[in-house]
C-alpha cells in the first residue's frame, strides 16, 4: 500500500465543477436508474414541447388569429418555449457553479490525501473523511471524484499534478480506498 501524502491547493474551475457533478451522477444512477434518468429527461423535454404548443395556441386564440393563418408563430412558440426553458436551466446550473467557485473557493482550501483519509482544510476549518466513508471513486476525463453520500470531492488532474505524479496519486487513492473497504475483485 502506498504511504505517500499528497497536498495541494483546491481551486477547481467552473467547467471542472460541472464535469465533476456529471461524474457524481454516474455513481448515484447505476443500471436501470440510468435509464430512468434518461427517460425522465425525455419526459421533461416532451412536457416543454407540449407547454410551448399550448401557450402558442392560447396566445393565437387571444389575438384572434387562426392556426392556419399564423402557423409560423405557433411553431415559434412550439419550439421557442422548450429552447427557452433549456437555456434558463443552463443559466441556473451555471449560477450554482459560479456561486461555489466565488463564495467557497476564495477561502484558500487545501486538500490533504493520505492513508488516513481526505482532509479538506482552510485557515478556519477542517473536514476529514476516512476512506471507509468514501462510497465510490469515479474516474473521468481529466479528473477523479470521491463520492460520499450525495456529496463529492472533485479532484481535477490539473490540481493533483501540483502534488505529484497523477497516475501515482490515483493508484494510491485506489489502494487506500480498497484497503479501507476490503479488497474487491
Amino acid at each position: 500500500m502506498s504511504e505517500g501524502v499528497f497536498e495541494f491547493e483546491y481551486q477547481p474551475t467552473r467547467q471542472e465543477i460541472g464535469a465533476g457533478k456529471g461524474l457524481m451522477s454516474k455513481s448515484f444512477y447505476k443500471g436501470g436508474w440510468r435509464w430512468a434518468l434518461f427517460c425522465l429527461g425525455l419526459l421533461n423535454g416532451a412536457s416543454y414541447v407540449i407547454m410551448g404548443a399550448l401557450v402558442s395556441f392560447l396566445l393565437l386564440q387571444a389575438w384572434g388569429e387562426t392556426l392556419q393563418s399564423q402557423t409560423f408563430l405557433y411553431y415559434l412558440g412550439f419550439v421557442g418555449i422548450p429552447i427557452g426553458a433549456l437555456f434558463f436551466a443552463r443559466i441556473v446550473h451555471g449560477h450554482m457553479r459560479q456561486v461555489y467557485v466565488h463564495r467557497t473557493l476564495p477561502k484558500q482550501f487545501r486538500v490533504h490525501l493520505s492513508s488516513d483519509g481526505v482532509d479538506f482544510r482552510s485557515a478556519h476549518s477542517s473536514n476529514r473523511t476516512g476512506w471507509a466513508d468514501v462510497d465510490d471513486i469515479v474516474r473521468g476525463k481529466g479528473m477523479t471524484v470521491l463520492v460520499t453520500g450525495a456529496c463529492g470531492l472533485i479532484l481535477p488532474d490539473r490540481l493533483l499534478a501540483e502534488a505529484g505524479d497523477v497516475a501515482e496519486i490515483n493508484r494510491a487513492i485506489s489502494q487506500w480506498f480498497d484497503a479501507a473497504r476490503g479488497s474487491r475483485a
